[in-house]
């Protein structure tokens, strides 16, 4: 766990809505910065706005409330940055990126791609499968969907363990949109 992870625990429900875009954890989070809003307006703005106590108890309640958030936050974070049970396949459970890298090495790359779709379909966090499928489309030569693929992929949490990786393969994408534009430029010479 890093800085910037822990930087998502200053605002309660943060860390379980960016790093697992859990719904209940945006009503956390709106809900506390309504909260915060109330405190603002009824400190500063309208103080005899709305009936609620004086800002000499909502302050501190909201404090408590912040602090509680940012601790279970923290705490939280180890557990969020795991990859969750449903990213992968489970024994029992088809595993098309194994299909589809033997039908890869056997040169029916149509297939291949039809299964690695069927696995990120599935499991659209599955970042070999991803990389597997960018390089098979650079292979047949459908270089900007390579490189569409790639810059999706790099959304995902998990890519930044496969960041050198991914920045090989725009490399190799970026060679092969070179070696086209100069062979169209032989074949107009």
């Amino acid at each position: 766990m890093n800085l910037a992870d822990m930087w998502l625990s200053a605002w309660p429900g943060l860390p379980r809505l960016w790093l697992r875009g859990d719904g209940w954890a945006l009503l956390h989070a709106v809900l506390f910065a309504g909260a915060l809003n109330l405190a603002l307006i009824h400190t500063f703005l309208w103080p005899e706005w709305a009936p609620l106590p004086s800002p000499l108890w909502i302050w501190p309640m909201l404090l408590l409330v912040w602090a509680v958030c940012g601790w279970h936050g923290v705490s939280q974070i180890p557990d969020l940055l795991q990859v969750p049970q449903g990213a992968q396949p489970q024994a029992g459970q088809p595993d098309f990126l194994s299909e589809a890298q033997a039908v890869y090495l056997r040169g029916h790359w149509e297939e291949a791609e039809l299964l690695l779709r069927r696995q990120l379909h599935h499991y659209p966090d599955d970042i070999p499968a991803g990389m597997m499928l960018a390089t098979l489309l650079r292979h047949q030569g459908q270089l900007l969907k390579a490189r569409q693929h790639l810059q999706e992929l790099q959304r995902w949490d998990a890519a930044q363990w496969w960041e050198f990786e991914i920045e090989r393969e725009f490399a190799a994408i970026e060679r092969a949109q070179n070696e086209d534009s100069s062979e169209l430029a032989a074949d107009l010479q």
